[in-house]
């Protein structure tokens, strides 16, 4: 058998200014990260999302009935831009070998 690709996700989270932050990092094995989308909670309730794909497509929203300040929406966009930036510049994941 061959593989054709690998592919891989994962997960982190964080907590900015009492939010929870669920990242989901896709990658293909042998190739830099792909995407990262990080959404953004507090008790079970979505607040918004930050999605990131390479190279520099950025999406994010934020729920209208959310209750965030502007200066912790700031913060939160700051701090997950600098992380996802960290997650971007990992090395590239070698593939699995090949067994015959």
């Amino acid at each position: 058998m061959e593989y054709q690709s690998q592919i891989i996700s994962r997960t982190a989270s964080s907590e900015i200014e009492g939010v929870q932050v669920d990242y989901l990092i896709t990658q293909e094995v042998g190739k830099p990260v792909s995407s990262i989308r990080a959404t953004f909670g507090y008790k079970k309730t979505q607040l918004g999302a930050l999605t990131f794909e390479n190279p520099g497509r950025l999406n994010a929203s934020f729920d209208p009935n959310d209750a965030l300040s502007v200066s912790t929406k700031i913060a939160l966009l700051k701090t997950v831009l600098s992380e996802m930036d960290q997650v971007f510049k990992e090395p590239i994941l070698a593939p699995v070998s090949q067994t015959e």
